[in-house]
Protein backbone atom coordinates (compact mmCIF):
# COMPACT_ATOMS: atom_id res chain seq x y z
CA UNK A 1 0.00 0.00 0.00
CA UNK A 2 3.07 2.38 0.55
CA UNK A 3 4.12 1.76 -2.47
CA UNK A 4 0.72 3.04 -4.11
CA UNK A 5 0.39 5.88 -2.20
CA UNK A 6 4.42 6.54 -3.06
CA UNK A 7 3.10 6.48 -6.97
CA UNK A 8 0.12 8.45 -6.07
CA UNK A 9 1.81 11.20 -4.56
CA UNK A 10 4.98 12.07 -7.06
CA UNK A 11 2.30 11.83 -10.07
CA UNK A 12 0.29 14.33 -8.60
CA UNK A 13 3.82 16.57 -7.77
CA UNK A 14 4.43 16.10 -11.41
CA UNK A 15 1.49 16.99 -12.39
CA UNK A 16 1.06 20.33 -10.45
CA UNK A 17 4.92 20.46 -11.79
CA UNK A 18 4.74 20.38 -15.33
CA UNK A 19 1.55 22.91 -14.98
CA UNK A 20 3.63 25.22 -13.65
CA UNK A 21 6.31 25.20 -16.24
CA UNK A 22 3.43 25.62 -18.72
CA UNK A 23 2.31 28.53 -17.28
CA UNK A 24 6.05 30.17 -17.50
CA UNK A 25 6.13 28.76 -20.97
CA UNK A 26 3.13 30.60 -22.13
CA UNK A 27 4.35 33.68 -19.98
CA UNK A 28 7.97 33.48 -21.28
CA UNK A 29 6.69 33.72 -25.01
CA UNK A 30 4.30 36.15 -24.46
CA UNK A 31 7.32 38.61 -23.63
CA UNK A 32 9.26 37.14 -26.43
CA UNK A 33 6.37 38.62 -28.30
CA UNK A 34 6.24 41.70 -27.11
CA UNK A 35 10.10 42.50 -26.91
CA UNK A 36 9.79 41.45 -30.99
CA UNK A 37 6.74 44.24 -31.38
CA UNK A 38 9.01 46.36 -30.06
CA UNK A 39 11.56 45.00 -31.77
CA UNK A 40 9.73 46.32 -35.03
CA UNK A 41 8.54 49.70 -33.61
CA UNK A 42 12.35 50.36 -32.64
CA UNK A 43 13.45 48.83 -36.39
CA UNK A 44 10.60 51.68 -37.69
CA UNK A 45 11.98 54.26 -35.71
CA UNK A 46 15.30 53.21 -37.07
CA UNK A 47 14.39 53.45 -40.57
CA UNK A 48 12.13 56.83 -40.81
CA UNK A 49 15.88 58.57 -38.52
CA UNK A 50 14.45 58.77 -35.58
CA UNK A 51 16.63 56.47 -33.74
CA UNK A 52 19.96 55.04 -33.96
CA UNK A 53 20.82 51.65 -35.23
CA UNK A 54 22.68 50.58 -31.86
CA UNK A 55 18.86 51.06 -30.32
CA UNK A 56 17.99 48.32 -33.18
CA UNK A 57 21.38 46.12 -32.46
CA UNK A 58 19.99 46.27 -28.39
CA UNK A 59 16.51 45.05 -29.03
CA UNK A 60 17.77 42.52 -30.77
CA UNK A 61 20.21 41.57 -28.16
CA UNK A 62 17.25 41.59 -25.73
CA UNK A 63 14.99 39.35 -27.98
CA UNK A 64 17.57 37.13 -28.35
CA UNK A 65 18.50 36.65 -24.45
CA UNK A 66 14.75 36.49 -23.53
CA UNK A 67 13.91 33.82 -26.22
CA UNK A 68 17.16 31.53 -25.58
CA UNK A 69 16.29 31.88 -21.79
CA UNK A 70 12.27 31.53 -22.34
CA UNK A 71 11.59 27.64 -21.92
CA UNK A 72 12.38 26.45 -17.88
CA UNK A 73 13.85 23.27 -18.71
CA UNK A 74 14.27 20.63 -15.65
CA UNK A 75 16.84 17.94 -15.60
CA UNK A 76 15.74 16.72 -12.17
CA UNK A 77 13.27 14.32 -11.54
Amino acid sequence: MLNIDQVAHDTAGAVVQLQGYQKLVKIAQAQVDSLKHIGDLIRQRNDAGATSLSDVVQTDTRVEGRAGNAYPVSGSA
